[in-house]
């Protein structure tokens, strides 16, 4: 099942930083499981009732995939079905396509024969804020560095974020855009700020 609805950032700064980091996080019922496999094959299991993360070696011979970042946002997605995604709209957390920074990131990752996908954009912004975070506790102890992303207001990202600020565990500062598959691409098309193609609605059978 899908993680529940929080902030992605505090999800992959309080992954990184062990338990005691997801007191960044709302409170999670029991049910609150899901599961990745990255790029070994490991599955990993994230409790956030337990605030614990587990990793199960795995025989299995199916490629690793992504339980974010699916659909229309998802350039492997456009790729290998360019008729099925064409016109799909979705509403997701997506990198700034006006931030050259984000593009030139997107170029590189691309020259490695990987996709741009949803959790390298994210990671890479998530370790910029847990950088900055770090440089302000002047500090490598955890509960400093909770403590810094707290009262963070970090926004040198390539995110179309405001200066980050979190709440019970959410970045108010976050917002997602609206994108659009068009040409074998995915666009943004809302907000106007950040807009590269205007919306095609309704689609022409």
């Amino acid at each position: 099942m899908n993680p529940p609805n929080r902030s992605m950032l505090s999800f992959v700064v309080a992954s990184a930083l062990g338990a005691s980091a997801f007191a960044l996080s709302s409170e999670a019922s029991a049910a609150d499981l899901f599961h990745y496999q990255d790029r070994s094959g490991r599955v990993h299991l994230v409790d956030f009732a337990a605030s614990r993360v587990s990793a199960t070696d795995t025989s299995s011979s199916t490629p690793a995939s992504s339980v974010l970042g699916g659909a229309a946002s998802s350039y492997k997605f456009v790729k290998e079905f360019p008729e099925a995604a064409n016109g799909i709209i979705d509403c997701n957390h997506w990198f700034n396509p006006k931030d050259k920074r984000a593009l030139e990131l997107k170029k590189r990752i691309e020259a490695k024969n990987l996709f741009f996908s949803y959790e390298v954009f994210m990671t890479y912004t998530s370790m910029l804020l847990l950088a900055d975070a770090i440089d302000r506790a002047k500090s490598v102890d955890r509960a400093a560095i909770i403590d810094a992303l707290e009262k963070s207001t970090f926004s040198n990202h390539i995110m179309p974020y405001g200066a980050t600020k979190f709440v019970a565990g959410q970045n108010i500062g976050a917002q997602p855009l609206m994108t659009q598959v068009s040409k074998g691409d995915i666009k943004v098309i809302i907000p106007r700020d950040y807009r590269e193609i205007d919306p095609i609605f309704p689609l022409k059978a």
